[in-house]
């Protein structure tokens, strides 16, 4: 548990750095260096509120292991089924879709369908 937690956060103090000296060096933009600064200090801030919150707990088990890997075995195939579903619906002309569209939309259902399915595994109960 303290190697996970000392890497998050020097995973957040590795990008809080990175944006702070590309942002000296004038080498991206603004917006690019503020946000690589902005997402180093939240890795750094969760980590540690994680940590202290659950200093006691199990992070994971032999149970928590399977329906975390339950749940990403039904949320792959759900994503592959959307990139057939919508490599038909354009190949057909129903709809058009951008790469970036397509890229968005296949990366938000991967994340919304693996939580609904921990929670839905969770929730059902042991894995065979």
């Amino acid at each position: 548990m303290k190697n996970q937690f000392l890497i998050r956060v020097g995973i957040g103090v590795a990008v809080l750095l990175m944006g702070i000296v590309l942002q000296i060096l004038d080498v991206v933009s603004t917006v690019a260096g503020i946000s690589l600064v902005n997402a180093g200090l939240i890795i750094i801030v969760f980590s540690l509120i994680y940590h202290f919150r659950n200093k006691n707990r199990v992070y994971q088990d032999e149970r928590t292991r399977k329906l975390g890997y339950r749940s990403l075995g039904y949320s792959w195939t759900g994503t592959f089924i959307l990139i057939g579903v919508l490599s038909w619906m354009t190949s057909f002309d129903l709809i058009t879709v951008t790469g970036q569209q397509a890229f968005s939309l296949v990366m938000a259902f991967m994340a919304i369908t693996y939580f609904l399915y921990y929670a839905y595994v969770t929730r059902k109960g042991d894995v065979e």
